[in-house]
C-alpha cells in the first residue's frame, strides 16, 4: 500500500444479544367437578407449547388458581 494513502479505519460493531420477552401463564378451573381435574393440566400443557413455539419468548412462571 503506498505510504501517501491513509490506512482504512476498521470499526467493530458487536452483535446485539438476542432479546427474550419473559412471559407468564395464568390458568384456572372455574368449577369443582371431577371432569375439570385434567382441565388445568391441559391448559398448562397447551400454553407451554404455545410459548415454546415463539422463539422470542421465555417462560417466566406458571400461575394457577
Amino acid at each position: 500500500m503506498p505510504e501517501d494513502l491513509p490506512k482504512p479505519k476498521m470499526i467493530y460493531i458487536p452483535a446485539r444479544a438476542k432479546q427474550f420477552k419473559s412471559v407468564a401463564i395464568y390458568c384456572r378451573v372455574s368449577t369443582m367437578h371431577n371432569a375439570q381435574e385434567d382441565s388445568l393440566e391441559n391448559q398448562i400443557a397447551g400454553l407451554k407449547h404455545y410459548v415454546a413455539g415463539n422463539p422470542n419468548w421465555q417462560l417466566y412462571r406458571v400461575y394457577t388458581a
